[in-house]
């Protein structure tokens, strides 16, 4: 999780191309993704410099992770997936995979069901 928020500050244009590679890396092919051998592959294969690895040793993205875990549970999160859904003043929240298509109702957009990759 340090490796994403470190790419969420640095470089936010590149953070959910990186949450889509590592899902695919954990969850399709069943890889490691917390090694530093594992996140220099994955930062050349999305020409990521390297340093966003050393970065998540530093005390900025150690505090931005741990307040970021704060609010989450200040919110209510227990799991994930946890999306909270602000809209007008209202709040809702939604855990699991099998909220999606809930959310996407709230969010007045058709659920495709999962992307085959």
């Amino acid at each position: 999780m340090r490796f994403v928020t470190a790419v969420q500050k640095e470089q936010p244009q590149d953070a959910d191309r990186l949450i889509r590679e590592l899902f695919q890396r954990l969850f399709i092919h069943n890889e490691w993704i917390t090694s530093a051998e594992a996140l220099e592959k994955i930062c050349k294969k999305l020409g990521l410099p390297t340093s966003l690895i050393e970065a998540t040793n530093s005390e900025v993205v150690k505090k931005t992770l741990k307040d970021n875990t704060d609010e989450a549970l200040a919110e209510g999160a227990f799991g994930v997936p946890y999306v909270l859904l602000k809209n007008q003043g209202e709040t809702e929240h939604f855990f699991g995979v099998e909220s999606l298509p809930q959310l996407c109702h709230s969010l007045g957009v058709e659920f495709k069901g999962p992307l085959n990759v």
